[in-house]
């Protein structure tokens, strides 16, 4: 439909989309074992089918790859993002990828050709360290049998999420890191603003402790103040982060996220009500204990506006853990700003000014 593009695609075997648990979005995942055509049998994935479809049903539907006409055979979610940057999955005959190398005519006879990537599911009760285990004594045992082939060869077995997105996993936590730093500065400060302000209703809260009002009365007030001040920030921390996901994004390297997008989902809402909270709590409970403790006689006889030796007392350490704190931040950044130098200034060996790099895919069937 419309235009030629150029696509990834990746030919796998008919138990590959149940290995991963996908679920199709049309059609279907599951390739019938009595399944015979003349055609191959390709699946979409989403933003192929979005984009380039228009999510119309494709069940059926004939497509043209390489010259070749194949039939979909469904859609595949977005989180089937296996391997990395793949549009398109099409059923390999016999289950093996083929191998196009003239004079080579089954690919399964091979033992030297290592092309294909293998992806399993655990069983129940199995662990990886026993995967690991069990695969390594297959290939010692294949590195007898066949010791051309396979010497000083290993089995590597990775979770599939450290796979595809190990690349990202730094940057995102070096980024969450910063942003609990920051968000323990705010609160830190918003502690010592609150300290500044109850000193302000000593008097206040004196009066109203002696016409009654219980201690812990008193600390929900304060601490009700501290969570409407924090519900506020919450939700333009929210409204920020859907205005900036496309741009945090494009920020991260180029890396594969194995089908999880960064957005706004279920979880990341239970976490930011979570984060809202104990910024509440961080921000108020120092200067609610505070406020509660003073006593009435103490509070009237006292000149407004003092904060009283407990109170001076916490506003110092308040002021010496955000000085720790944004010593902190600004080594992280000096350090990564001279990572960054180095990366730039190193010597590659060669030019790279001017020089440009071009990628040639030559059709996968012959003419």
């Amino acid at each position: 439909a419309g235009e030629p593009a150029r696509l990834e695609l990746a030919e796998v075997s008919r138990d590959f989309f149940r290995t991963l648990g996908a679920t199709p979005l049309a059609g279907r995942l599951a390739l019938a074992a009595d399944r015979a055509t003349d055609r191959p049998l390709v699946v979409l994935g989403e933003e192929l089918w979005r984009t380039r479809l228009g999510a119309a049903p494709v069940a059926g539907r004939l497509l043209e790859i390489d010259g070749r006409q194949v039939e979909v055979l469904g859609v595949a979610p977005r989180s089937v993002a296996v391997p990395p940057g793949v549009a398109l999955w099409k059923f390999a005959p016999r289950d093996v990828a083929e191998l196009r190398i003239p004079g080579v005519e089954d690919a399964t006879t091979l033992r030297n050709a290592r092309y294909l990537g293998v992806v399993g599911r655990l069983n129940a009760g199995a662990t990886l360290d026993g995967a690991r285990a069990e695969m390594r004594t297959i290939a010692d045992r294949l590195e007898v049998a066949f010791p051309e082939d396979n010497r000083d060869t290993d089995v590597l077995v990775d979770p599939l999420a450290a796979q595809y997105a190990g690349g990202a996993a730094r940057p995102l936590r070096l980024l969450a890191v910063a942003s609990g730093l920051i968000l323990a500065l705010t609160c830190m400060n918003l502690a010592g603003l609150f300290l500044a302000r109850g000193a302000q209703r000593d008097r206040e809260l004196a009066v109203r402790s002696a016409l009654g009002a219980s201690p812990r009365r008193l600390r929900f007030e304060i601490l009700a103040e501290s969570l409407w001040l924090a519900a506020f920030g919450g939700s333009l921390g929210l409204a920020l982060a859907v205005a900036g996901r496309r741009a945090l994004v494009g920020a991260l390297p180029d890396v594969s996220l194995a089908g999880r997008e960064l957005g706004l989902d279920a979880g990341s809402l239970a976490i930011s009500v979570l984060l809202t909270v104990a910024a509440a709590l961080a921000a108020g409970l120092l200067p609610a204990w505070r406020s509660a403790r003073v006593a009435p006689r103490q509070a009237l006889s006292a000149a407004r506006g003092g904060l009283g030796r407990q109170g001076v007392a916490l506003r110092r350490g308040l002021v010496a853990g955000q000085a720790a704190l944004a010593l902190a931040l600004l080594v992280g950044a000096g350090l990564l700003v001279r990572s960054l130098e180095r990366l730039e200034s190193a010597r590659l060996g060669i030019e790279p000014r001017g020089a440009w790099s071009a990628r040639l895919t030559f059709p996968s069937q012959d003419p």
